[in-house]
């Protein structure tokens, strides 16, 4: 037997506590972890409901009255009959001065000298 035998270093804290502390440490930390997601979800879900509630409570204050609607549909309606009796116009100018042989329209003495 050798005269000088290993010594280990002195421990403060047994192996058997080292490794309880250790695991209770792990489920601390499981168990921190655990409760910020569920914070972090709640968070989340009642962020979507405030900001969607929020759009649907802004559409329903500014919805236009039926008298408004009504009004719109009008003023959509006179801006398309509008249009419709501008292009008729523009295509009964474009027959009358049309030839009646080949159906285009004709030139005016005016066009010719302006070039």
């Amino acid at each position: 037997m050798p005269l000088v035998e290993r010594v280990s270093a002195p421990q403060l804290i047994d192996d058997a506590a080292k490794m309880y502390i250790d695991v209770l440490l792990q489920k601390s930390h499981e168990v921190r972890l655990n409760r910020n997601y569920t914070i972090l979800n709640i968070t989340v879900v009642v962020l979507f409901l405030v900001v969607f509630g929020g759009f649907l409570y802004y559409r329903y204050k500014t919805k236009p009255s039926t008298q408004e609607a009504n009004y719109k549909i009008m003023k959509d309606q006179e801006f398309v009959l509008s249009k419709i009796r501008w292009y008729k116009e523009q295509n009964e100018k474009i027959n009358q001065t049309a030839s009646p042989i080949t159906g285009l329209p004709a030139l005016d003495s005016n066009d010719w000298s302006a070039s």
